[in-house]
């Protein structure tokens, strides 16, 4: 039986938060420049609000997707698609999927983690199968081969500013 593995990447992991941790380090570098150049306790305060507002939904989206796709493998087969983690095991079969939904940012958004997202696979009883982009994501879902018995006319995009998997 053919199957087609995905697991943990670490520099898928780098690739989709490097964004934020730009912002992060730049936070840091700008605080540090304001207290050597003598710049006052209210400008140092006023930058580092600034950057928390930007820095924090993207390290806790981060560590959102990090939870649930760290200990994950995904395996697709011709008729079944199982999502293995440390704490359980779910299998759909293709034919019984009748919802994809992919949760994104804002389009177009400037934000750090505009280019986070994650999709959901519902079956017929309600079961589902929820997969982060560090994972997979889902243009490379549609592109594998055994992922071809899942309809594209079942997909539902939703789109909200923080795309938490939930």
């Amino acid at each position: 039986m053919k199957e087609h593995i995905y697991k943990y990447k670490s520099s898928k992991v780098l690739l989709k938060s490097i964004l934020s941790w730009i912002c992060l380090a730049m936070q840091i570098g700008i605080s540090i420049l304001i207290v050597f150049n003598g710049g006052g306790i209210g400008s140092l305060l006023v930058v580092n609000l600034v950057f928390l507002i930007f820095t924090i939904p993207g390290i806790i989206i981060h560590l959102n997707y990090l939870k649930n796709a760290r200990n994950a493998v995904l395996i697709l087969r011709y008729n079944t698609i199982s999502l293995t983690s440390s704490e359980k095991e779910i299998t759909l079969n293709t034919s019984d999927i009748t919802k994809v939904i992919l949760h994104e940012g804002p389009r177009g958004s400037r934000m750090p983690w505009w280019n986070y997202s994650w999709f959901e696979l519902i079956d017929k009883e309600g079961q589902s199968i929820k997969i982060s982009c560090y994972l997979l994501d889902i243009s490379d879902f549609w592109l594998d081969s055994l992922s071809r018995k899942v309809s594209s006319k079942n997909l539902v995009w939703e789109e909200s500013l923080f795309p938490i998997i939930k």
